[in-house]
């Protein structure tokens, strides 16, 4: 069996791009497969990473190329080991946190940051608990739904803000904070709800907790399918940009 898959006037970028295709086989005693890409371009260089086949319906998270089986979180830094505890991977791509004691862990080094950007896709089930926060707690954000917390330069504070974008309970936001090292911004569905003076630099040398704070407390109940950390302030057309580009997935 063949399985061809053309892609017309696919436009190459700097960015990493997941593609997939699928292919049902109707000869029950087909038991090898050969996979091959033919690229028509020339002058430029195309990385792959991640090569996958699957004998599912639906596909699983990213895999390592290895002989074991199993899903696997890549990290592309390759800075950070990560580690996971009681956490639930759901067909459409998200974990499931239970408000208990799930959790996930990126405990290497991001450093200390003048400036940076966290972005992530959630559905909360409980109000005031902690998606993201710093492993070490020097540091951390979101708590609740309109609070957010800030350390820099030895300093912290709690910035509240009101709701421009109402976001409810069991529904799917995407929520983004952004330090350019005067300011710290507040984005949720893409939209800025406003911002709050501060400076210095913020310590992430410990890494970055998912599902809980740092002394395993104030444990988050809900799904979380993408989070991002920039080690730089994403402008607003990004934090746009990146809305527009997942929100169909999440029917917003």
């Amino acid at each position: 069996a063949y399985l061809s898959a053309t892609l017309l006037s696919y436009q190459i970028t700097t960015e990493w791009t997941r593609v997939y295709v699928s292919k049902t086989f109707t000869n029950a005693s087909t038991t090898n497969m050969q996979f091959r890409f033919d690229l028509y371009v020339s002058g430029i260089s195309v990385w792959f990473d991640g090569l996958q086949i699957e004998k599912n319906v639906k596909m699983t998270a990213f895999s390592s190329l290895t002989n074991t089986q199993g899903t696997k979180l890549i990290d592309l830094t390759g800075k950070n080991t990560i580690t996971c505890n009681e956490l639930t991977y759901n067909s459409n791509g998200s974990f499931s946190f239970d408000g208990s004691n799930d959790y996930l862990t990126s405990n290497g080094n991001l450093g200390n940051l003048s400036a940076y950007t966290i972005s992530f896709w959630s559905k909360r089930n409980v109000e005031s608990t902690m998606p993201v926060a710093s492993f070490s707690g020097s540091n951390f954000y979101w708590y609740g739904d309109n609070s957010w917390r800030y350390v820099h330069g030895g300093t912290g504070g709690e910035y509240y803000y009101t709701h421009a974008v109402s976001i409810p309970l069991n529904t799917w936001g995407f929520y983004t904070v952004v330090y350019n090292g005067s300011n710290v911004s507040i984005y949720r569905q893409g939209v800025l709800e406003g911002s709050q003076a501060t400076s210095g630099s913020a310590n992430w040398t410990t890494g970055i907790r998912f599902g809980a704070y740092s002394s395993g407390s104030l444990w988050y109940n809900g799904e979380l399918p993408v989070v991002k950390f920039y080690n730089r302030a994403l402008t607003a057309l990004e934090v746009k940009q990146n809305f527009n580009a997942l929100r169909g997935r999440y029917g917003i």
